[in-house]
Order: C-alpha cells, then structure tokens, then sequence
C-alpha cells in the first residue's frame, strides 16, 4: 500500500455557468486552476490502473470507467450524480485545501478552488482523472458543508445558505444557476441529512516538491 501522488487540471467555468451570470459578478479567471495532489487515502496500484481515465479514448470507455467508480459508493452515501469528468494535469504553482468526511460519505472529497472557500468542486478521488459531482461558486459565504440536495455555505453573519446540487430548468440570463434557500427554510428531513468535513488536507504544490 503506498500514497497515490498525482498532478490534477479543472475547467470550471464550462461546468458552472452555461449561459446564466453567478451570484454577484466572479472577478478574476477561474477556468483553470493549477497544483499537485496527495490524497490522504490509501491505494493499491492495481486499483489505480483499474480505473485510469487517462486511457479512455472514447465517451463510451469514459462512462463504463464512471459506472465502475460508481458501483464502490458505499450504501448510505449521499446520492448524487455524475456531471462529468475532472482532469488535474497541470496543478503546480499553489496548494489548495480538500475537505474529507467520514463513511460512508468519504467516498467525496470538496476541493477549495480559492481562499475565500466560496469556489468548490466535490468530486471522488481516482486521481489525475476522475468523476465529478459538482462545481460552485457563492460569493459572500464559505464552504460548510452538504445535504442530499444542497451545498451549504455559512455567510459572515454565520447564517447559512443552501446552494441547490442541480442547477435550474430554466435559467435567464442575468441570474445564478442555481437556486438557494437559507438553513431555516430546508425541511426537517432534508437538514437530517446533512454532513460536515471531518478533516482536510493541503495538496503540495509543485513548488514545495
């Protein structure tokens, strides 16, 4: 058993805007972010190359490797679904911070894309490539936590904000992708299922190798 250490590179803006303008304007590029990765959990090789989406030639190959990783979410793990697949390569000039959470929702990580922990990606940890589940930006709040349907983010007034997993049917021009409500106006069911990073850990950046 040995660390997997692999270099990691995510479009981000194809996968959160498609025709609607975020919440407050986003300043800055946020198409691509850069650094290296050392997940904290263990790995075999043999399950490495099992699922290498770095060898997938084809969509076809790309989603029977997606249902493989699919088919080891433990039971009781938040259900959500795949969005697509995040490259990595290329992530070398700073660390970022990745949130873990206990089983059976270890299966996700949540990747911190800025300092401000208000630009996520929850993903699962294949490593250079993999399956992701979503990708956010909320300005004005900071990553806490998620629900079987929402992403929270607690404001500086320490309220909290649901972000809604999916995005909107219909969403006009102008408006955030994705709908939100505050803690207090999610059912009693849906707060129940909520859970909260147990831990984090750094990426190493390349310059610190």
């Amino acid at each position: 058993m040995k660390k997997l250490m692999f270099v990691a590179t995510i479009a981000l803006s194809a996968i959160m805007f498609a025709g609607c303008a975020p919440k407050d304007a986003i300043a800055g590029d946020h198409s691509t972010a850069k650094a290296v990765f050392e997940p904290q959990q263990e790995t075999t090789q043999d399950q490495t190359e099992e699922v290498n989406f770095a060898d997938a030639e084809s969509w076809e190959e790309q989603q029977a490797l997606t249902n493989q990783v699919m088919e080891t979410r433990p039971e009781g793990a938040l259900q959500y679904e795949p969005k697509g697949i995040y490259n990595l390569e290329g992530f070398k000039d700073k660390s970022y911070k990745v949130y873990t959470f206990e089983g059976p929702n270890d299966f996700y990580e949540v990747m911190m894309l800025d300092e401000e922990e208000d630009s996520i990606l929850i993903y699962h940890n294949s490593g250079e490539q993999g399956v992701s589940f979503q990708s956010t930006i909320y300005k004005g709040g900071k990553f806490k936590g998620l629900t079987e349907n929402y992403i929270l983010f607690e404001e500086d007034d320490s309220n909290i904000t649901a972000v809604s997993i999916e995005e909107k049917d219909n969403c006009e021009i102008g408006e955030y992708l994705y709908n939100t409500v505050s803690w207090n106006e999610l059912t009693e069911q849906e707060k129940e299922t909520a859970v909260y990073p147990n831990g984090y850990y750094m990426t190493i950046s390349a310059l610190e190798v």
